[in-house]
């Protein structure tokens, strides 16, 4: 849908996660809004074409583009907006006729001077303005030399600072300082240093932090997404079940550490990384004990080959199987009778009922229903939907800081860790994955 209109206003979600823009159709006059992944470049209070995507159900709309660069947009806007100026103009200058006059400095100063001159005391003078006339002879030396802002003089100006920060939501925000000056240097002729655009920039309150990588094919699947969420806070909290998988690796070693300054610092690691253990979780929407099941997969390295080409090798286990999947689902034990609605991703293996035909074994989906589990299988692309990916990000880091180098060491700690979990309250996982794209 088309609109011509000016943004007015904008902010974000708490959890900063999504940007709301609200805007004024030039044509109908209403204000309306629409949401944003990220934050979009515009010119505030500048008229142009709005093209936005409108759910259907929720009639939620969603940005597509947004041109401003529009000179016979702008005239029908500006003919459109005329006559709301000019009744903005009038209740201004009424407003105005109502407040009380102040002087500046330098015009109190002149005026007080003007006074004296004419024979008039100090002490009057500022017994008129209700100050002392120690408090008047103080003000009349400050006032004779302007004031000197503390710290460094700013070296790139607003503008210029602005022209920066538009080109850089444009551009790309991973651009290094380096090509920030020489875009500067070659559009404005003016040379910077790295400090200086790193200062000014966090001046405006924009620094470099470690990014949140989103998929370009969420954006428009973004109604799909809040038709999930709507769905899924309607439904009983407590029996909202999530499922995941996630990989251990027996080789990895901390990325830093110490070391005397001016020489490198090493790191002894594995020379063979192997293959990844998998851990598969099951958790429940509850403050406490809310650990369903779960289940640490050892995957083992196959012999090596042999010289006889003949003689087969062994079966090699990499990954979770359909199996796998099959057999944890199998296992759970409900905490209760009632219906539960399992999150879960796209996974092949969420899905698989070839395998099963053939063994003549039911399918994944028909399991689940045997158990009285309703399958609510995520939005592709949204990884940030399914509460179990954030207990993930814990776990992993607190295995990571006990260094297992065997699988038994890994199994203790992954034991230890489900305990805590199991004291924690998990609803604010829960809450915070249904409301990200609030």
């Amino acid at each position: 849908m088309e609109y011509i209109a000016k943004i007015i206003q904008e902010e974000r979600s708490e959890n900063k996660r999504f940007w709301k823009y609200n805007f004024i159709d030039i044509r109908t006059k209403k204000i309306d809004c629409f949401y944003n992944n990220y934050r979009i470049p515009y010119n505030l209070n500048q008229v142009g074409k709005l093209v936005l995507l409108v759910s259907s159900k929720h009639q939620l709309k969603f940005y597509q583009s947004f041109e401003q660069d529009i000179e016979e947009e702008e005239e029908k806007a500006l003919t459109l907006l005329e006559e709301d100026t000019n009744r903005e103009v009038e209740v201004r200058d009424i407003n105005l006729t109502k407040r009380v006059i102040t002087f500046k400095k330098q015009q109190l100063f002149e005026t007080i001077n003007s006074l004296h001159k004419e024979g008039v005391k100090w002490k009057t003078i500022a017994n008129s303005f209700h100050k002392t006339d120690r408090a008047l002879r103080y003000f009349r030396q400050r006032i004779n030399r302007p004031l000197q802002k503390a710290g460094r003089k700013l070296v790139i100006d607003d503008k210029t600072l602005d022209f920066l920060i538009d080109w850089l939501r444009i551009k790309d925000t991973a651009i290094t300082l380096k090509e920030m000056a020489d875009y500067l240097n070659g559009e404005l002729e003016k040379k910077f240093s790295e400090p200086t655009i790193f200062r000014a920039l966090k001046r405006k309150g924009i620094t470099w932090k470690k990014a949140t990588p989103h998929y370009l094919e969420q954006i428009p699947l973004l109604g799909n997404i809040s038709e999930l969420t709507d769905k899924v806070k309607l439904l009983p909290q407590s029996q909202i079940i999530a499922l995941d998988e996630c990989g251990f690796n027996l080789g990895e070693v901390s990325r830093y550490s110490w070391s005397f300054k001016g020489s490198r610092s090493f790191i002894l690691k594995p020379g063979q990384k192997g293959f990844n253990h998998t851990l598969i979780l099951c958790v429940r929407n509850v403050e406490n004990q809310g650990v369903i099941g779960y289940k640490l997969i050892k995957n083992e390295m196959g012999e090596k080959k042999k010289k006889d080409k003949k003689e087969k090798d062994k079966e090699t286990k990499k990954g979770t199987t359909a199996v796998d999947f099959y057999e944890f689902i199998k296992n759970i034990n409900l905490p209760t009778n009632d219906k539960h609605y399992l999150l879960l991703d796209n996974a092949r293996i969420h899905h698989a009922t070839k395998a099963f035909q053939k063994l003549g074994l039911p399918t994944i989906k028909e399991l689940m229903l045997s158990k009285n589990i309703e399958p609510l299988y995520l939005v592709s692309y949204s990884p940030q939907l399914n509460p179990v990916e954030k207990i993930f990000n814990i776990i992993r880091h607190n295995i990571e800081k006990r260094r297992p180098r065997i699988f038994e060491e890994l199994k203790s700690a992954v034991d230890k860790e489900m305990e805590r979990l199991n004291k924690e309250d998990l609803t604010k996982f829960f809450r915070i994955c249904l409301n990200y794209f609030d």
